[in-house]
């Protein structure tokens, strides 16, 4: 009977599998006994039966049947080879904090070795090294423009000294962990929670202090005072408000670790896009730690978890459930990309399709959009109109912006502006809804990444090459003028580019006034020199990258290029076939940037202006 209930009883956590195993097993093992027992007997009892008592002197303890098995030992991660990978940047990161003397320097690298090589897989911060080493091992010997200095000197300043502090076995004992905001959005510092849950002692408490002091760009949810993390989430014992313990207060002699930022490498800035490259075992192995750190301990709040069950509501039992997470077309937002792009709607929309193409026959789809850019929506209710095979879910009454430039010279970004508790509670709806879907389309966003460790199971389907699909055909046929020499007009120089993109890696540099030939390819304002690589003609949206002196020396060094004149035509125009009344339009003039690109597309759509006139 008992083997029989247990076998059809389904454990809530799922880390208790092994246990519900263990007791099936256990089970279906006495009930095999006994019933050898009951057709072994020849012992019976005055009426017949069988003489329990007596049999029963026979058992014997369950230790004796069934060994325990010896707990497996722990192993060593074999993380300590991670300063190899960095050994270029190490001594440069270390001056740069001020530190002079090699001896010291030493004696901190020698700490740090100390430290990897006693790490055994069964230690908390076991799988968030494993991921850390992964994404150094792609980024410490690559090209692409500060992708290694980042990552190196972020993993030597922030994340081990605080790994140490917080994990080693030598470091000093804390009674709480208290999790300060930081002037950025929501998942910024939600990321930075998460970072606390994970590697903060076992028993300890995780205080969190979301309440805005006022003059914040940001981070700006609410009236100063008011606290956001009570607001969204239930408080629990292991992780509640600052404001609502009073055994732990900002007193310099209180053994409190306070943690203002976050710690995991790869959840900063441009460095968040090498998590979709880590190898599957290593992000698996990360998602489902931060997954249970979070489990019993951080829990939405009764309105947020109304809020919803009304928007899962709207989905079909049994529905194959696609999220799109898509970011807005903002210069500062490609800036933070890996590939540093941002893929406009109808890459989105394409992939999208892709993915929604293997749903089994008969089977409802739905796709949900979350977003903070009105054009994204108009794209996607134009591509997936009500009554067709997908079902679009958008929630409406969210705050979202057009893009652009505000009249400050700032993106217009939605948690840039005036913001209130709903707008935090908009954006943690869409992540929940998002974390409820199957699959998941996403560039490198705080976000995003807080979606995937919510849940390990959901499939990622990261925008993150360098380039779309078909670039090479739009750049061989291109609308805008193209010359067959430039000339270069910024001083003293410009980096050349492998390919047309600033994450791509440098293979060059031409100096000012130099003449160069170009095979009269163009792509989103990069043209294609004749001796291989490219070059930006102006220095706008994501910008490039300029040649520049270091101060009072004549030693180049690099700086972001994000306006002005960098080549000037110096040769013939380059004349192609014109484009046919039903090609589409090229990504740049369809987006609008500029005021010359609206006026362009209106002429070309409108006034039936040839194209070839300019």
């Amino acid at each position: 009977r008992a083997y029989t209930v247990l076998k059809s009883c389904v454990p809530v956590e799922p880390e208790r599998h092994h246990l519900r195993h263990a007791l099936i097993a256990l089970a279906q093992m006495a009930a095999v006994h006994l019933n050898q027992a009951y057709r072994g007997s020849t012992t019976p009892s005055s009426n017949g039966k069988f003489a329990w008592s007596r049999r029963a002197q026979d058992w014997q303890p369950l230790q004796k049947l069934v060994p325990a098995a010896a707990p497996p030992k722990p192993k060593l991660c074999g993380v300590e080879d991670v300063l190899e990978f960095m050994q270029d940047h190490i001594e440069g990161s270390f001056l740069e904090d001020g530190f002079t003397s090699a001896e010291e320097i030493q004696q901190i690298i020698e700490a740090f070795h100390s430290y990897l090589a006693g790490v055994t897989d069964d230690r908390r911060e076991a799988p968030f090294l494993m991921a850390c080493r992964y994404a150094i091992a792609r980024a410490a010997p690559s090209s692409q423009p500060l992708l290694a200095d980042t990552i190196c000197k972020a993993f030597l300043r922030v994340t081990l000294p605080r790994l140490i502090e917080l994990c080693s076995p030598d470091a000093y004992p804390y009674c709480a962990v208290v999790v300060t905001f930081h002037d950025n959005g929501l998942f910024a510092n939600v990321l930075q929670l998460l970072d606390a849950l994970l590697l903060a002692a076992p028993g300890v408490p995780v205080l969190v202090d979301w309440q805005r002091r006022g003059p914040e760009q940001h981070f700006q949810y609410g009236p100063a005072g008011f606290d956001l993390f009570k607001h969204l989430f239930r408080q629990t014992p292991r992780c509640h408000s600052l404001a609502e313990d009073h055994s732990v207060g900002y007193s310099s002699t209180a053994p409190v670790f306070t943690l203002s930022k976050r710690i995991n490498v790869i959840f900063m800035n441009m460095l968040r896009g090498l998590i979709w490259g880590i190898p599957e075992p290593e992000q698996s192995a990360l998602r489902k730690a931060y997954r249970r750190a979070m489990d019993n301990v951080l829990e939405l709040s009764t309105l947020m978890r109304r809020r919803v069950d009304e928007v899962v509501a709207t989905w079909p039992r049994g529905a194959r459930v696609v999220g799109v997470h898509k970011r807005l077309g903002a210069n500062e937002v490609a800036a933070c990309q890996l590939n540093q792009r941002t893929p406009p709607p109808a890459e989105f929309i394409q992939q999208a399709r892709h993915v929604l193409a293997d749903t089994p026959p008969g089977v409802p789809q739905v796709l949900f959009l979350a977003t903070d850019e009105i054009s994204t929506v108009q794209a996607f209710t134009k591509a997936f109109p009500k009554g067709g095979t997908v079902q679009l879910c958008c929630r409406e009454g969210v705050k979202r912006s057009k893009g652009g430039v505000r009249a400050d010279g700032v993106d217009d970004e939605v948690h840039r502006s005036p913001c209130e508790p709903k707008d935090a509670e908009d954006a943690l709806v869409d992540a929940i809804c998002l974390s409820r879907c199957e699959d998941l389309l996403c560039i490198d966003s705080n976000l995003s990444i807080t979606v995937s460790m919510l849940n390990p199971q959901i499939r990622l389907h990261a925008l993150a090459s360098l380039l779309p699909p078909g670039w090479e055909e739009i750049a061989a046929r291109p609308r805008e003028p193209v010359y067959s020499a430039y000339r270069v007009a910024r001083h003293p120089g410009m980096f050349v580019a492998e390919l047309p993109s600033t994450a791509s890696e440098l293979i060059g540099c031409i100096e000012y006034g130099t003449r160069i030939e170009t095979t009269g390819r163009l792509w989103d304002g990069w043209v294609e020199l004749a001796e291989g690589g490219w070059v930006r003609i102006h220095g706008t949206k994501s910008g490039c990258w300029g040649a520049d002196y270091l101060p009072g020396t004549d030693q180049l060094t690099m700086r972001r290029v994000t306006c002005g004149e960098l080549l000037v035509a110096d040769g013939e125009l380059i004349h192609r076939p014109g484009w046919e009344e039903g090609d589409p339009l090229p990504p740049a003039l369809a987006r609008a940037e500029t005021p010359d690109c609206s006026f362009c597309t209106f002429a070309y759509k409108h006034m039936k202006m040839h194209p070839r006139v300019r």
